[in-house]
């Protein structure tokens, strides 16, 4: 069962968020009694508070024109307006649109990216305390897992408190070279007071020296606690700008939630290292790995 916190750090409140507000607008709109109108109103509101609380990362002039609408939306139902029943229309016109709209952009981003090509000799993990050998619980951690189950070579660089600054202080471009490197990165930023600016500018020095010619760069995207929507705009727009392919929050927030997968609500157990090998692996599997001779 899909706890509340992965609820909303999967993004799946979002599309919840939007199917209520949509419904809640519909109710507002057509209902004829004021007690269903009431229950509208209720429903608009859970919506709206689904969406806020998701934290989705939408472009940063969505929010604003979105919240817009339903604004000019209540003011068109007010006494005041009530002789412009064109400005009511046109204000859920509106209104109906971004939300549909907000959904099917943030759809592509919860979708599974295409499938991966080409031939690589190895992986490079790159990552914090989710994926370093130094907190297993007494078993192996996932990219030791992905090795052996896979017979593909990883070298693991994570280490545990890693950040976007002090990953990309450590990894050489040596490290990277010719490689298919996997970014499990940006937690430790998230929860542990990084600035979005600081955020921004350490994380695309990590993808200038990891993102070459002769290598291909794949990230995990970061459920994200409420109102943090910019830590997530920001791996999305530099994943962009320099063709990472990223990982959709979901799939680690699965990981995270599923039975006796962690310690602590966050690190994994045993059993949790499996399920993360097993969900990358789905993403490398249509890659050619060659083992280094």
């Amino acid at each position: 069962m899909m706890s509340v916190a992965t609820f909303f750090a999967s993004g799946t409140a979002f599309f919840s968020g939007a199917a209520c507000l949509l419904a809640g607008l519909a109710v507002v709109t057509r209902g004829r009694r004021k007690f269903t109108r009431a229950v509208g109103r209720i429903v608009l509101l859970l919506g709206i508070f689904q969406i806020v609380v998701s934290a989705t990362p939408l472009p940063i002039w969505a929010y604003p024109i979105w919240m817009l609408s339903l604004v000019v939306l209540y003011l068109a139902g007010t006494t005041r307006f009530a002789g412009r029943p064109g400005l009511r229309t046109a204000a859920l016109a509106a209104c109906i649109g971004y939300t549909i709209s907000a959904a099917t952009w943030e759809l592509r981003y919860q979708l599974s990216p295409p499938p991966l090509s080409g031939q690589w000799s190895r992986v490079v993990v790159i990552g914090d305390s989710l994926s370093a050998a130094e907190f297993t619980d007494g078993g192996d951690p996932w990219p030791t897992l992905l090795a052996r189950d896979h017979a593909i070579d990883v070298d693991n660089l994570a280490f545990n408190g890693a950040r976007a600054a002090s990953a990309e202080k450590k990894v050489s471009e040596a490290q990277v070279s010719s490689a298919f490197v996997l970014l499990e990165i940006g937690g430790n930023d998230l929860l542990g007071g990084t600035s979005a600016d600081d955020f921004d500018r350490d994380l695309e020095r990590l993808l200038k020296k990891v993102c070459r010619s002769d290598n291909a760069v794949i990230m995990l995207e970061l459920p994200l606690p409420p109102l943090y929507n910019r830590y997530g705009e920001i791996q999305r727009r530099l994943a962009n700008i320099y063709g990472v392919h990223l990982i959709p929050k979901r799939e680690i927030a699965g990981v995270i939630a599923g039975p006796n997968a962690t310690l602590d609500g966050l690190h994994f157990t045993a059993q949790g290292h499996q399920e993360m090998s097993a969900m990358v692996w789905r993403h490398l599997r249509s890659v050619d790995f060659n083992p280094r001779p």
